[in-house]
């Protein structure tokens, strides 16, 4: 294009050399011919150059005439591309994608578009040649190409001498009805970025596998940054040091397999979602609530009940791999929310549950790695951990307790726990079971680096936890373990259903008859109430907790002022519900934990647990009894340990260890 503009340019330019020019009355300049010879030629040169505007004319006509047809075949391109597994359409003026799904079960599902217009602001001629769409950009020639193919997508970024490239972006947007909530899993730099190969997942729709290679053999890496509002992702460009980059995006589907169940389409929110729960965040270069959002170690003995049994999912990319990369950090100091000394959350002491939930992490680490090294490595911090909660035992009867009293009217400061608007306090049913399960994996730790008096104390502590755990906590007036015991002497009971749950699952309640009486309780209990949605999940209680026992007194927005059925205040969630229905598998109750396991997995595979309602502010990790969504988050990743019941159903995982049956 640029060739054949510059001959016609050529082509208008007059040679007047033979000319000498003066300056009429008129004030035009005509040139002077200097004899009669000179001036038939000028006559002859005369009417040839009017032929040769008439053929300037004749070409430019033509040149429009061509970009017509140009801007015609550009109209014409296929920009867009469907297949089984995926669905792309291209932006006609830039190298962006418009519009993206991916369907990882191969089933073809299009989903509502969750891209984001990218930053672009250069100018593209676009083309298309063997199977490459080609977007040039009009100001340098640099280019970026894409090729679709059945189940991978080819990107390739090429600078042109020394102009580069202008990087390739995918940018998700987490707010509104249908989000799309992506996630990079990989090996993080201090930067942020994330090597190649990695895996892009988008939760309730699928994974994708980026691998790359590049003119100069360099690894790459991806920008990677999450905000609450979205997450951006940019690939390297090709470079005067780089000349070209290219990138291969897979659709995989990765979970653990089980031929039993592959035909049955009840499971397809287990396959499309059992990467759900692990999210890392880009500011904090570890496992978080989302790509965007903060980063809790009271949630981490959650997240390892899912990393522990998620294989590799690109080279050196594995759940283990995540986790440990993720405690690394928190062990070389990082803070994290509910800590002492975090600057979010105002926790004058470290929640009761953390050091529990980081020790239970650090123990699935190494079921899953059989790292013998790391252990060694670590442990004195590990020790130090199991410490800090042993030494909360002001009476000596084997429960670790919080600061605060947890008395009604006395709730001043964030409870003790992951339900951190709930007055949990003192002596804590739900922060006791961790801390079971907890010392229990850090006794084994302590084995492993050959500190047998260590690995005796805390199998010891955890003896003799659970032996007060269960008359201290159990309520005879309700039949159900209370949340809290206050210090006061009171039991804090709100028909709390993950508290039986948890107790069950980790073993610290493991009298059959026991634990049966505890579930018969809870659902009459919840039959008394009428609570049958179980689509949304459980109600973390099923009884109002009044404005005296909640953190946010007064705020209905956050539960309190006895706004039952919002947020933690009896919300519905999947939140904690795998220790409930595992623990019905536990017990041979499979019926019952079946009705509760089945609807989850349909919402999930639907998406009904993420993206916001109708007023777009209220989101969907939270809903009332009706539907009516409470949550902040947009996509709360706990919600999605639901997935691992479904290795507890098919008898391939012992509840207590979260780890597979031998």
């Amino acid at each position: 294009m640029n060739f054949f503009t510059s001959n016609i340019v050529t082509a208008g330019i007059c040679n007047r050399e033979v000319f000498h020019y003066a300056t009429t009355g008129n004030g035009k300049n005509q040139p002077i011919a200097s004899n009669s010879s000179q001036i038939a030629v000028y006559k002859k040169l005369k009417e040839r150059n009017k032929m040769k505007h008439l053929t300037v004319k004749f070409f430019a006509l033509l040149l429009l005439l061509n970009c017509s047809g140009l801007s015609q075949a550009q109209e014409d391109l296929q920009l867009s591309h469907e297949t089984r597994t995926y669905g792309v359409e291209l932006a006609a003026d830039k190298p962006e994608f418009a519009s993206f799904w991916v369907d990882s079960l191969g089933k073809g599902r299009k989903w509502t578009n969750g891209m984001l217009e990218g930053s672009s602001k250069q100018t593209y001629h676009t083309s298309s040649e063997n199977g490459w769409i080609r977007y040039a950009n009009k100001q340098t020639d640099a280019c970026t190409l894409f090729k679709f193919e059945d189940n991978y997508i080819i990107i390739k970024s090429v600078a042109a001498g020394e102009n580069a490239a202008e990087p390739f972006v995918l940018k998700f947007r987490f707010r509104g009805k249908h989000p799309a909530h992506a996630t990079l899993l990989g090996v993080m730099e201090d930067d942020g970025s994330v090597k190649l190969p990695a895996v892009l997942h988008i939760p309730g729709q699928g994974t994708l596998r980026i691998t790359g290679s590049s003119a100069s053999q360099t690894p790459l890496r991806l920008g990677y940054q999450g905000t609450p509002e979205n997450a951006t992702i940019t690939f390297s460009a090709g470079s005067k040091e780089n000349p070209w980059t290219q990138f291969r995006l897979e659709v995989v589907s990765l979970y653990p397999k089980q031929a039993a169940i592959e035909p049955d389409v009840r499971f397809d929110g287990y396959r499309r979602c059992w990467l759900n729960i692990l999210q890392l965040s880009s500011k904090h270069r570890m496992l978080a609530n989302h790509a965007g959002s903060d980063v809790c170690g009271l949630c981490y003995h959650e997240y390892s009940e899912v990393a522990m049994l998620t294989g590799s999912l690109a080279d050196g990319v594995s759940g283990s791999q995540l986790l440990r990369d993720s405690l690394n950090r928190i062990l070389a100091g990082k803070k994290t929310y509910a800590m002492k000394g975090y600057a979010h959350g105002k926790y004058p002491q470290t929640s009761l549950d953390t050091w529990p939930s980081l020790l239970t992490a650090a123990h699935n680490y190494y079921q899953a790695s059989k790292d013998d090294k790391w252990v060694k490595a670590n442990i004195d911090k590990l020790l130090e951990w199991g410490r800090e909660s042993l030494k909360t035992d002001s009476d000596g009867n084997g429960l670790i307790e919080f600061h605060q009293s947890g008395n009604l009217g006395e709730c001043k400061v964030r409870p003790a726990n992951w339900w951190d608007c709930i007055n949990f306090g003192h002596e804590d049913a739900y922060s006791n079971a961790i801390a079971y399960r907890g010392f229990r994996g850090l006794a084994r730790l302590a084995a492993v680096a050959g500190r047998k008096k260590d690995a005796k104390e805390f199998e010891q502590a955890a003896q003799k936890l659970k032996g007060a755990y269960y008359k201290t906590f159990y309520n005879p007036e309700t039949g159900m373990l209370a949340g809290w015991k206050s210090r006061d002497g009171n039991l804090h009971d709100y028909a709390f259903t993950f508290i039986q749950g948890i107790a069950i699952t980790y073993g610290v309640v493991d009298d059959t008859n026991k634990a049966n009486k505890l579930l018969d309780a809870m659902f009459k209990k919840m039959q008394e109430v009428g609570f049958y949605r179980f689509d949304l999940g459980l109600p973390g209680n099923l009884v109002n907790v009044p404005d005296e026992d909640y953190y946010d007194q007064g705020t209905s927005r956050w539960g309190g002022a006895n706004a039952f059925e919002v947020y933690e205040n009896g919300g519905a969630s999947a939140n904690h519900v795998y220790y409930t229905i595992a623990a019905l598998y536990k017990l041979g109750r499979q019926k019952e934990a079946d009705r509760i396991l089945f609807p989850i997995l349909k919402s999930f595979n639907e998406c009904r647990f993420q993206g916001t309602g109708d007023n777009d502010n209220e989101t969907n990790d939270w809903r009332a009894w009706d539907g009516t969504p409470w949550g902040y988050e947009g996509l709360l990743v706990d919600n999605y340990l639901v997935v691992k019941a479904v290795l507890v159903r098919q008898g391939l995982i012992d509840p207590v260890w979260g780890f597979w049956v031998k």
